[in-house]
C-alpha cells in the first residue's frame, strides 16, 4: 500500500492540486468483448500490420523495439496516409467502447478541480461528464478559452494531446508535438503555471512523454527549492539507478507500489485510501474554516 504523505493529501483536499492521468489508468478498462486498449507501442506494433512495404515496416518495428515511438508513429501515419491512420486510430480508442473502471470511478472521488491527461481515449471524460450530469468541463489544447475555463469554480479536464473524436488534432508523431509548442503555446504556458502553483499527481503515467519531461525539467531547473510533484509508479518499472535519475532530474517524489501477478490491485486500494483521507481532510478543513 502507498503511504501517501501528507501534502499531497493536503493539496488535493484544498484543491491546489493537479492529477494527470496517463494511459495505464486506461488500460484498466475493457468492452463487452474483454479488451483492453492498447498502449502505444502496442499501438504502432498493430499499425505495423497494415503497411505493405516490408522495408518500412522492418524500419517501424526496429524504432519501436528502440522506444523511438515518436519516429515510429511519424512513419506508420506518413505511410497510411491521413484518412486510413486517423480510421485506425478511432478503430482502436473509440468504437471498441470501452467502459470506464474502478479506478475511474475512484480517481473521481478524489474530486479534483482539474484533471489532465494526455490520453485521447474519452473513457474518464465520459464517465466524468455523466456522473456529474454534464457539470464537468472538458477542453483540449486547441480551445482558445482554456484560461477562461479555469477561472472559473466548475470541474475541468484538460486534453492536452487531443480528443478521439477530432484524430487530424491529435498530437502523437514527432512533427505534431514539434509544430503544438508554437501553435498552441499558450496551452503550455497555462501547463506551466500550474506546474508552479499546484502539486502534481501523476497516476498511469510514463516518464518519456516529452512535453511532460521538458515541462518537469524546466520547473526542476527553475525553481529548485521549491515543492516536489509526485509520480506514481510500480516499483518494476524501472531500476533504482534510473528511478533516482528521474527525481533528481525531474523534480518529482516516486511513490511505489508492487504488482502482483501483473495486476495493480494494490495501486487501487491505495487510491481508494487516498480518497478516505482526502474526504476526512475535506471534513475537518470546513468544521476549522481552514481553507
Amino acid at each position: 500500500m502507498i503511504v501517501w504523505p501528507k501534502n499531497i493529501i493536503d493539496d488535493i483536499a484544498l484543491r491546489k492540486s493537479v492529477i494527470v492521468l496517463g494511459s495505464g489508468v486506461s488500460a484498466n478498462s475493457v468492452n463487452a468483448a474483454g479488451q483492453r486498449p492498447k498502449t502505444w507501442k502496442s499501438f504502432l506494433e498493430t499499425g505495423c500490420a497494415h503497411i505493405a512495404d516490408l522495408k518500412v515496416k522492418r524500419e517501424v518495428l526496429k524504432l519501436i523495439s528502440q522506444n523511438d515511438f515518436l519516429t515510429a508513429c511519424e512513419i506508420l501515419k506518413t505511410t497510411l496516409g491521413s484518412f486510413i491512420f486517423n480510421n485506425f486510430v478511432i478503430s482502436e480508442y473509440q468504437a471498441p467502447g470501452y467502459q470506464p473502471a474502478s479506478i475511474h470511478e475512484t480517481i473521481y472521488r478524489l474530486d479534483s478541480k482539474i484533471v489532465i491527461t494526455p490520453n485521447f481515449d474519452n473513457i474518464y471524460d465520459r464517465y466524468a461528464s455523466t456522473t456529474s450530469a454534464g457539470t464537468v468541463t472538458v477542453k483540449e489544447h486547441t480551445d482558445d478559452d482554456i484560461v477562461e475555463a479555469l477561472r472559473i469554480n466548475k470541474r475541468l479536464i484538460l486534453k492536452i494531446h487531443g480528443k478521439v473524436e477530432t484524430p487530424n488534432n491529435l498530437i502523437f508523431t514527432r512533427e505534431s508535438y514539434a509544430q503544438a509548442r508554437q501553435k498552441y503555446k499558450s496551452m503550455y504556458e497555462v501547463l506551466d503555471a500550474l506546474l508552479i502553483t499546484h502539486t502534481f499527481l501523476f497516476l498511469g503515467c510514463g516518464t518519456n512523454d516529452p512535453d511532460i519531461r521538458l515541462l518537469l525539467e524546466d520547473y526542476r531547473h527553475r525553481f529548485r527549492n521549491s515543492g516536489d510533484h509526485y509520480f506514481v509508479l510500480s516499483k518494476t518499472s524501472a531500476s533504482p539507478s534510473v528511478k533516482n535519475i528521474l527525481e533528481q532530474t525531474l523534480k518529482i517524489k516516486l511513490l511505489e507500489y508492487s504488482t502482483i501477478g501483473g495486476a495493480h490491485t494494490v495501486l487501487l486500494n491505495s487510491l481508494v485510501n487516498l480518497a478516505d483521507q482526502v474526504e476526512a481532510t475535506r471534513t475537518e478543513i470546513a468544521l476549522t474554516q481552514g481553507w
